[in-house]
């Protein structure tokens, strides 16, 4: 089986910005009621501030959809 990626958006968008083509083809990940329940539980256990709850989507979408490398 291929290993496969989480890939934050800003990293594309940077790339992007850049002219480069290296995320074409790219499989975009859809926000789903699991993803949703992954990040609701999260919050709710772990009690971080504002800010350290930014990446608790990036670590929903990568359990969800069993990545396995994460990349923000």
């Amino acid at each position: 089986m291929k290993p496969s990626l989480y890939l934050e958006t800003t990293i594309p968008s940077y790339l992007a910005a850049r002219r480069l083509r290296i995320v074409e083809g790219l499989t975009v990940l859809a926000q789903n009621d699991e993803v949703l329940g992954l990040l609701r539980e999260y919050e709710r256990r772990l009690g971080l501030s504002e800010r350290g709850r930014a990446d608790l989507p990036h670590f929903a979408f990568a359990i969800a959809y069993e990545m396995d490398y994460l990349a923000t």
